[in-house]
């Protein structure tokens, strides 16, 4: 055997015994490494926890309202009001309770909505003569809804969306701004001319129920689509005789708005 082999052979094993009791220390002394995880990216989530502040637009119907004219007329007589579309416009502030799958929002809201008359139907009470119907612009006032309402809300989370049902509590006033028709001549002793019959403002016990879905568009942000059934019950329509009747004013609306959590 040659020489240069065997001096090969014995550096090797030299640098094998050298470098096993270094790396046996090494561990000693920096302990047992630590497993390699490599976390797949997760898609930001908005917590749906903590303070909020809100904003909402809408755009609805209000159901009609009758109401009687005891004194006005030359004989008892009744008012059928319809509306055009209602909009809406109310800000929130709130806090969410971030139960993972599951959440629960509570919130103060105030808003207010209007909506001008289309029409107005004018009934005799005692059937002499047929309805008479008076369309914009012989039909003319508008109605006006400022609210404050304390809600609740539940929400279920599916990812980016989240569907939830609410309801609230409050008070309501609603300004019935000058309800009244254009008369080309008499008619039931009214008239001619601009015949004013409701111009007055009431309050009124106020609730909503609705329900919708939230789309997140960051971690703190979110998207609201929603729709709301809104009442304000037993308001009292005074009339310039004097004829009070009472009267639930009811709106259907849907709304789009945005959630910011902080």
């Amino acid at each position: 055997m040659s020489f240069k082999p065997r001096l090969i052979k014995t550096t090797f094993a030299f640098a094998v015994a050298a470098i096993f009791p270094v790396s046996v220390m090494a561990a000693d002394i920096l302990g047992p490494a630590e497993p390699l995880v490599i976390e797949a990216p997760q898609a930001d989530r908005a917590s749906g926890g903590g303070i909020y502040i809100a904003a909402r637009v809408g755009a609805g119907a209000n159901d009609p309202i009758k109401f009687d004219l005891d004194n006005l007329a030359s004989v008892p007589t009744e008012v059928v009001s319809k509306y055009g579309h209602a909009l809406t416009g109310s800000t929130a502030i709130g806090y969410g309770f971030n139960m993972d799958r599951f959440g629960a929002r509570v919130e103060a809201e105030g808003g207010i909505s209007s909506a001008a008359i289309t029409n107005h139907t004018v009934v005799d009470q005692l059937l002499i003569g047929a309805p008479t119907s008076f369309d914009k612009p012989a039909a003319y006032g508008d109605a006006t809804i400022t609210y404050g309402l304390i809600n609740a809300a539940a929400d279920m989370k599916l990812g980016v969306f989240s569907p939830y049902l609410t309801a609230g509590l409050g008070l309501a006033s609603v300004d019935f701004d000058n309800h009244g028709i254009v008369l080309t001549s008499t008619m039931l002793g009214m008239g001619p001319g601009f015949v004013t019959a409701l111009n007055t403002t009431q309050e009124g016990l106020a609730w909503q129920i609705g329900t919708g879905i939230g789309y997140q568009l960051s971690e703190k942000v979110m998207l609201d689509f929603g729709y709301r059934h809104f009442r304000v019950e037993d308001v009292s329509l005074v009339t310039v005789d004097a004829t009070t009747t009472k009267e639930d004013i009811v709106q259907n609306t849907a709304t789009l708005g945005m959630r910011v959590y902080f």
